[in-house]
């Protein structure tokens, strides 16, 4: 807010007056004098009775009489509006302003004295100035128009930008979280398939066991019973394998390899399980919170 729209107006003034309590008694009257030098003169003035009277009202009539007093006078003109409250003298004043006549039109209107052309001089200072002044004020007012609206376009830009980087912060974790959920549910079917391809090889021989007759061949069976043997298998019982003496060295070299070639895929699937298990949250992965 400028300092213009912060000055008290002569109808906010008058309305201050008019409803003022901390005075001894009601508003009785108005009276505008005109300052000149160390003395003053009245030029208007309204006492409260019959009519009633808004502050607005006043004010025009107070700010017309003044300029119209004002209008022939060089220069900025002072006037103070008084008020009165049942007494003789005023309890509150409000000097203001008025412009007087600014331009010449070539008569002399000061005598041909050093006086005159003193007054002459201060009336073209006074234009000067105020033409001056009102350059600036315009300079001012746009200039804080341009930085209100700089302001205001800055706002709605970084709103914006907000609104667009917290969405797509939503897209990313929304399938982030669906790739983890999907390939957590891949693994479990995985192990769930390894499960039951597991039965079916041993199916074969504890059929053929329990019926006591070949269901399916029984390289097939055996090769199938090598197999599960293989992925049930740990690298303790593979190590004590290849030192132990119950197998001829030959055979014990081929159930290592066999078996060593099933241990090994049953490592690299259970390290992809740990891979998997050990990841953080996706928030935490797109807040930059990756693992060490």
């Amino acid at each position: 807010m400028t300092a213009q729209q912060r000055r008290q107006t002569l109808e906010q003034w008058i309305d201050e007056c008019m409803t003022d309590e901390d005075k001894d008694g009601k508003i009785s009257a108005f009276a505008l004098v005109h300052l000149k030098g160390q003395s003053e003169q009245e030029i208007h003035a309204i006492k409260f009775g019959a009519r009633k009277w808004t502050a607005k009202e006043l004010a025009l009539v107070f700010r017309h009489k003044a300029e119209g007093y004002a209008e022939e006078l060089p220069g900025v003109q002072t006037f103070n509006l008084q008020a009165f409250y049942g007494r003789d003298e005023p309890q509150a004043w409000k000097p203001f302003t008025v412009s007087g006549a600014h331009e010449y039109t070539g008569g002399a209107t000061e005598a041909p004295t050093s006086q005159g052309l003193t007054q002459q001089l201060m009336r073209h200072n006074e234009v000067q100035f105020q033409t001056y002044s009102r350059g600036m004020a315009a300079m001012a007012s746009a200039s804080a128009d341009l930085v209100r609206q700089v302001s205001e376009q800055n706002t709605s830009l970084q709103s914006q930008v907000s609104d667009l980087f917290s969405g797509l912060q939503r897209m990313l974790l929304d399938k982030m979280s669906n790739d983890h959920t999907g390939r957590m549910k891949e693994l479990e079917y995985q192990r769930s398939t390894q499960e039951r391809a597991k039965w079916f090889k041993l199916l074969p021989a504890i059929a053929s066991n329990i019926l006591g007759t070949d269901i399916i061949p029984q390289s097939t069976a055996d090769s199938e019973l090598l197999d599960a043997m293989a992925e049930a298998i740990d690298a303790d019982g593979l190590k004590k394998l290849a030192s132990s003496n119950i197998f001829p060295q030959e055979l014990a070299g081929l159930l290592y390899a066999r078996w060593h070639k099933g241990l090994q895929k049953k490592r690299e699937e259970q390290a992809e399980r740990e891979t998997i298990a050990r990841r953080i949250d996706p928030e935490q992965e797109l807040a930059g919170n990756l693992p060490g």
